[in-house]
C-alpha cells in the first residue's frame, strides 16, 4: 500500500442471531427473571429497570469477563460468585480473547450484538399479548364470534388491492398462538385490531374485556401505536 509492505487485520464489524443464540455465545443467562443481576447480556440494568422508558445503562466491558474467568483460576468460589453478579457461565470463549479483532475493542462482543425483532416482538410480546388475551377472553359463544369475524376479516383483507398488510394466519383461533409462524403473530394482532373497529367486534371484546368507554380508547390506540412500532422499527 503506497509502496509499503502492510498487514491487513480485517475485523468483526457485528453479530446477526437470535437472543437465545447470541446469550449462548457469550456465555450469558437465558431469561429475564426477577433476582437476575443482569437481565440483558450488554448492560448492568437490574430486572426491575428493564421497562425504564429514559435508561442510563452501564454498559458490560469484555475485561470483567476476563477478570471473572482469571478469578476463577485463583480461587474459584470468589470467581463463580463474581461471574454470577454479571449472570454469566464459565465458558472458555474465543470471542473475548484479547487480539481478537473486533469493532468494540472496549466491550467486546458483549455490544456487538444487536436484538433481533423476531424473537423481540413477533416471537415474544405479541405471544405474550395473545396468552394474556386468553386468560382474559372466555371460550364459548364469545371465543366462537371472535374466530369467526377473524376468518371474514383474514379473506376480506386479502381481496384488498393494498398488499403491503401483515400477513395473518386462520390455521388457529384468532388469541391462540400455536400452529402459527412468528412473522403471522404480528399479521393476527393487526386483524385483531381491525375487528375490535367493527360493531360487532367491539361488543364482544368490550363484554369480555370489562372494560369503560376510556379503557376501551386506550386499548385501541396501545394497538395501533404497537403495530406503527413494529413497522418504524422494521424499516429503520
Amino acid at each position: 500500500m503506497m509502496g509499503k509492505e502492510v498487514i491487513v487485520k480485517p475485523f468483526i464489524l457485528y453479530f446477526i442471531g437470535d437472543t437465545e443464540g447470541l446469550n449462548k455465545w457469550l456465555g450469558h443467562y437465558n431469561g429475564s427473571k426477577p433476582g437476575m443481576m443482569h437481565p440483558y447480556r450488554d448492560c448492568h440494568c437490574g430486572f426491575e429497570r428493564l421497562n425504564a422508558s429514559i435508561h442510563n445503562c452501564k454498559y458490560t466491558k469484555a475485561r470483567e469477563f476476563h477478570r471473572a474467568i482469571s478469578l476463577v483460576v485463583e480461587n474459584k468460589k470468589e470467581g463463580m460468585k463474581m461471574l454470577k453478579s454479571l449472570s454469566r457461565h464459565y465458558v472458555n470463549n474465543a470471542l473475548y480473547q484479547t487480539k481478537k479483532t473486533l469493532s468494540d475493542v472496549v466491550h467486546g462482543a458483549n455490544k456487538m450484538c444487536p436484538p433481533e425483532m423476531l424473537h423481540t416482538l413477533d416471537a415474544g410480546l405479541t405471544i405474550y399479548m395473545f396468552e394474556s388475551l386468553q386468560g382474559l377472553i372466555s371460550g364459548g359463544k364469545s371465543r366462537e364470534d371472535l374466530d369467526g369475524q377473524h376468518v371474514r376479516m383474514f379473506n376480506a383483507i386479502r381481496r384488498q388491492s393494498e398488499r403491503d398488510f401483515p400477513r395473518g394466519a386462520t390455521r388457529s383461533g384468532l388469541i391462540d398462538s400455536t400452529r402459527c409462524q412468528s412473522s403471522e403473530q404480528k399479521g393476527n394482532l393487526f386483524l385483531l385490531l381491525c375487528i375490535a373497529h367493527t360493531v360487532d367486534g367491539a361488543v364482544t371484546l368490550r363484554h369480555e374485556l370489562n372494560y369503560t368507554a376510556t379503557h376501551w380508547k386506550y386499548w385501541l390506540e396501545f394497538l395501533q401505536l404497537y403495530l406503527a412500532m413494529e413497522e418504524w422499527f422494521h424499516d429503520a
